[in-house]
């Protein structure tokens, strides 16, 4: 398992580093962020000197050169809007984010996974195919369109949860409620699926036949197994939340870095823009490493050079 993970490792710096490319290229396709630091109307000379102190008239190889290089000693440079260190700026918002995204992800699999199983277990009762309409009406609804109702509904008309901001948990309601809606109709149909397919094998009917009991057979032998690929769906849904609450951060004014990374595109404010983006590549390349050994915990059959 430690060679595993020493090669998960070497991989997922590899991966970093072609990503840089693409990042720091996506970040220059944006715009010249000159204009937006200085006045319209400012003469030349001063744009001149701008482009010069932030380095914007080396050509494209030098910046990457001088990105790297900085990078390699830990540096994400600062952020042309504000001055501040980019590194500063992702470690006061990223937790916010990470936060919001992990309890979301949580909430969806604690109601998600059990419904599913249920549903499957209750395949065809009248129990079933209500989660199945409800499930369907979910997945159609935008998370941003949810956020926008329950704000009006529950914070403007009736006052009981707050319109924005982070602090005390009742400013977690809107937020998780908006983006979990989705994740929860999508788990549940996942594993209702997963759930049916394990309860018609062989191995769950010789315990029936055994004797067990019904909840035993459903706890002990398949939700154990039908539980399994939906880990890796867990993993790509908090690594999707962590890059996509861009939507759900602004309408709620989270202090997140969606917020951050909507002030640093509109702004082409490259620094930050290039430490959003390798923040989020490194974020989703650890979660993606960390469902890997998970798999293997828990199915000794996936682990690295087993039969």
């Amino acid at each position: 398992m430690a060679a595993y993970i020493s090669k998960r490792l070497l991989q997922t710096l590899i991966t970093l580093l072609v990503m840089s490319v693409v990042v720091f290229a996506l970040a220059r396709v944006s715009g010249d962020p000159t204009y937006l630091l200085v006045n319209q109307n400012a003469p030349m000379d001063d744009v001149i000197r701008i482009r010069h102190v932030y380095g914007l008239d080396q050509p494209l190889p030098v910046q990457y050169g001088i990105y790297m290089w900085n990078l390699l000693h830990g540096d994400l440079g600062t952020s042309l809007r504000t001055h501040l260190p980019v590194a500063q700026e992702m470690a006061d918002r990223f937790p916010s984010t990470l936060q919001l995204a992990f309890i979301t992800v949580l909430f969806s699999a604690l109601v998600g996974l059990p419904l599913g199983a249920l549903a499957a277990v209750k395949r065809g009762s009248a129990l079933d195919r209500t989660l199945l309409a409800c499930a369907a009406v979910f997945q159609s609804l935008p998370g941003f369109w949810i956020a926008i109702v329950g704000v009006l509904i529950f914070s403007v008309g009736l006052g009981w949860l707050p319109v924005a901001g982070s602090g005390d948990p009742s400013h977690y309601v809107l937020p998780v409620v908006s983006v979990s809606l989705n994740i929860i109709a999508w788990l549940f149909r996942l594993e209702r699926s997963n759930m049916l397919e394990v309860l018609a094998l062989d191995y769950v009917t010789y315990a029936r036949v055994k004797g067990l009991g019904e909840v035993a057979v459903v706890l002990r032998h398949a939700l154990p197994n039908a539980i399994i690929p939906v880990i890796t769906v867990l993993g790509i849904v908090l690594g999707t939340l962590i890059s996509g609450l861009i939507v759900v951060e602004t309408v709620f004014a989270w202090p997140g870095i969606g917020t951050l990374a909507q002030e640093a595109i509109a702004w082409r404010d490259y620094p930050l823009m290039q430490g959003w983006m390798l923040t989020i590549l490194f974020a989703v390349a650890i979660i993606n490493m960390l469902v890997d050994i998970l798999y293997g915990m828990i199915d000794p059959r996936l682990r690295p050079g087993s039969a």
